[in-house]
């Protein structure tokens, strides 16, 4: 365990071996075998040997919840979930498994469920950093910005020196509409960790809403020098571009040709999703993605377009985004077909959603705003014209 503390994870793996050859029935070490052998790359390995260890001592809590960190590092995020709830069960004041179901189930999209975890870990732990700034991640997914940001404030309160929680106290204001109280704490986050990649990304989110173009983009490229993969702060360097007058058209298509060579190419070649039914006289299945299923702009753009399609050739899916779903929502999801909410959902867990869905046409809406502050529509990820015109 010394060696295991320090690190030297080859020296602790050959002692608890030799541990586990002598005596095969030993549940500390079988279990502390699999810790290393996920700390070493081998997940599968290592939920066989806490599975060992929990045949042997069922009541074993650490096994459990260790067992729940090798799932959910795999992804199987149900399991891993389950996993700490058997802990809990054995050590209900264990404030850190708390924490960690929380962070489970904010990932299974439960947000709600998610925010009585991490409540249930503050109510044992109040100065529990960590699950201070993992309700705020919930309340802001759940759209709840006052809460949110009073959350990430409790956390800076006790770790005022973390670049993460600045950097989310400022998503949380920008979510506020407190754009100068963001673009501060992004400012912040950086002063600690300059190489923030994500905290130059958000600067110039607050920097280009604020007005101040030529300061966004440089924020933008400063993210991208230093994650270069950054596929959304790339998006949002040539979102900000369209607005800016010394960007030129040129300029702005070579951007564009990058990021499809960075980011759309290599996802393609790995898109698997594509193979639909061929049949011609079968009806054609239409997804719209938007955050603004709801009162809004777009909601009067897209009600027409919805209600107009001719339900004999199209079958329509909407992807909500609605944290806080009204009339209007209740209206829109009354037209559809079918009506998935993606709130808390990852952007992956969307993705797949949509394949099982089999959709052929994916549109994404929402409103942007051009230089004047005059709304109107953005159109993106349109693949084949929406509407079948008669012959």
């Amino acid at each position: 365990m010394q060696h295991h503390a320090a690190g030297r994870l080859p020296e602790a793996e050959r002692i608890y071996r030799r541990i586990v050859q002598v005596d095969p029935g030993q549940p500390v070490a079988l279990h502390l075998l699999g810790v290393v052998a996920h700390q070493m790359g081998n997940s599968e390995n290592s939920i066989e040997l806490i599975l060992k260890a929990l045949a042997i001592k069922p009541d074993y809590a650490d096994a459990h919840s260790n067992l729940a960190i090798v799932f959910k590092d795999k992804g199987r995020l149900n399991e891993a979930a389950a996993s700490h709830r058997a802990a809990l069960a054995i050590t209900p004041d264990a404030a850190d498994v708390h924490n960690n179901l929380g962070a489970v189930l904010h990932d299974l999209g439960k947000l709600d469920e998610a925010v009585a975890s991490f409540r249930a870990a503050l109510a044992i732990t109040p100065d529990y950093a960590a699950a201070h700034n993992n309700l705020g991640n919930a309340f802001r997914g759940l759209g709840r910005m006052d809460e949110a940001a009073a959350s990430y404030q409790a956390a800076l309160a006790i770790s005022p020196q973390s670049a993460d929680m600045h950097n989310n106290l400022g998503l949380a204001f920008h979510g506020q509409g407190r754009l100068d109280e963001a673009a501060a704490r992004y400012r912040a986050a950086l002063a600690i960790t300059p190489g923030h990649a994500e905290a130059h990304s958000n600067l110039g989110a607050a920097l280009q809403d604020l007005g101040f173009l030529d300061e966004a983009l440089v924020s933008y490229r400063q993210a991208l020098a230093l994650k270069p993969g950054y596929a959304k702060a790339h998006s949002n360097l040539i979102f900000c571009m369209n607005y800016d007058e010394h960007s030129a058209q040129a300029d702005i298509f070579t951007e564009s040709r990058r990021w499809e060579a960075a980011h759309a190419v290599p996802r393609a070649a790995r898109d698997t999703h594509r193979r639909h039914d061929r049949n011609a006289e079968r009806r054609l299945r239409i997804g719209y993605v938007s955050p603004d299923f709801r009162s809004h702009s777009v909601s009067h753009f897209l009600d027409p377009l919805i209600a107009g399609h001719d339900r004999r050739q199209f079958e329509i899916f909407c992807y909500a985004e609605a944290a806080h779903p009204d009339i209007e929502t209740r209206r829109l999801r009354g037209l559809a077909d079918a009506w998935r909410s993606t709130v808390g959902m990852t952007t992956p867990a969307v993705a797949a959603r949509i394949r099982d869905d089999k959709i052929d046409i994916l549109e994404r809406y929402r409103l942007v705003r051009n230089h004047e502050g005059f709304p109107f529509v953005a159109n993106r990820d349109s693949r084949w014209p929406l509407v079948r015109r008669p012959a």
